[in-house]
């Protein structure tokens, strides 16, 4: 749970029956529904009604964000350092990476999951210097 006096919010963004939050420290929050993963919390759980800081697979995400954004079901965030992370619904390959399957090793012909519950790195930025993040329904827009 967050409270007031630990996080003052700099940016907020809705999607689909939920909403994300960065503060103005850099840390991300999620709530509302999680039913494809959207909240990024690492979980199975149906929703939160409370705020829950962001995680990766190594815990809660652990750079400092200066952008995010969301569609329906996703969510898109540009770190300090200018590298790009999502997490949520891949119903359309929104996320920008491929997602594996749970149980299998990932290749082409492999089939890919349609959504993550974690922040995972987009790799096609690297080297570039993203500064702007837009995020439609099923599609996002990064100018760098």
């Amino acid at each position: 749970m967050v409270t007031t006096s630990s996080a003052l919010i700099d940016d907020i963004k809705m999607g689909e029956y939920f909403t994300i939050a960065m503060s103005t420290k850099g840390y991300v929050y999620t709530w509302g529904m999680n039913d494809k993963g959207q909240l990024g919390i690492n979980s199975e759980a149906p929703y939160s009604f409370e705020p829950v800081a962001v995680s990766s697979a190594k815990g809660n995400l652990s750079k400092a964000v200066q952008k995010i954004d969301c569609g329906l079901k996703h969510c898109v965030v540009l770190t300090k350092d200018y590298q790009l992370y999502s997490w949520g619904s891949n119903q359309l390959f929104q996320l920008g990476r491929r997602l594996q399957a749970s149980g299998s090793s990932q290749s082409a012909n492999q089939p890919q999951r349609n959504f993550s519950p974690a922040p995972g790195h987009v790799t096609a930025f690297d080297g570039a210097k993203p500064f702007k993040i837009v995020c439609g329904s099923y599609h996002n827009i990064c100018v760098s």
